[in-house]
């Protein structure tokens, strides 16, 4: 007789009245695999840092008590990839591997591919937090937000990134200059940051018309 493999699902709810709706759809899932056997559903509710159910999720994993963990998407073990990919090492490092299949992407953990998937997702959310950061420096110094400038520096941010708008790129010094903060332009300079090629000729333009003006005599 061919065995089964046995496997657990980890799941977020948001009440107790959608955990019920949630464990029938894996239910029905399990069953219409006839090379699955159901061993458990974990279910921590969303919002929550106790994370009981995922603690036990893993001791379960430890005594072997299934072969596979389902979850719909890696966010669900943790929204950072990285701390998600932990907590994946570690049920892949047991002495009797664990895979986890992950349902949006269409991955087992336990595939020769899944590091190289990983590994673009990380970068995709690195370069995604790194734009939340461009955003809200952008946001900051238009603003005169010192403190947010501040903090943004103080935990190693990027110097003379470039945000993108009105059709060409602009820097965190013109955004605050254009919007009359001297004293912003004054903190994001002792930051190291400086002024794109473009802007140069645009902060030089008053300079020549005086010059322009003061040649034709209209002064």
């Amino acid at each position: 007789m061919e065995t089964k493999t046995r496997v657990a699902v980890y799941c977020r709810h948001s009440s107790d009245e959608e955990l019920e709706p949630l464990r029938r759809e894996w239910i029905r899932m399990i069953d219409e695999n006839p090379q699955w056997t159901l061993s458990s559903i974990y279910s921590d509710e969303k919002g929550s840092d106790q994370r009981t159910a995922l603690k036990h999720l893993m001791e379960d994993a430890e005594s072997e008590k299934f072969d596979l963990i389902l979850i719909k998407t890696m966010s669900q073990l943790s929204r950072n990839v990285t701390e998600c990919v932990k907590v994946i090492q570690g049920l892949r490092s047991l002495p009797k591997p664990v895979g986890v299949q992950i349902l949006d992407i269409g991955m087992n953990s336990l595939s020769e591919d899944f590091e190289k998937t990983v590994a673009v997702l990380a970068m995709a959310e690195q370069e995604e937090e790194r734009m939340g950061d461009i955003d809200a420096s952008w946001s900051a110094a238009c603003g005169n937000d010192k403190a947010t400038i501040r903090e943004y520096y103080e935990r190693g941010g990027e110097r003379n990134v470039r945000y993108r708008a009105f059709g060409r790129e602009n820097s965190l010094v013109m955004g605050a200059y254009r919007n009359g903060f001297m004293d912003m332009c004054e903190l994001l300079i002792s930051y190291g940051e400086t002024v794109t090629d473009e802007e140069k000729e645009e902060l030089l333009e008053p300079e020549r018309r005086r010059k322009l003006i003061s040649m034709l005599g209209i002064a």
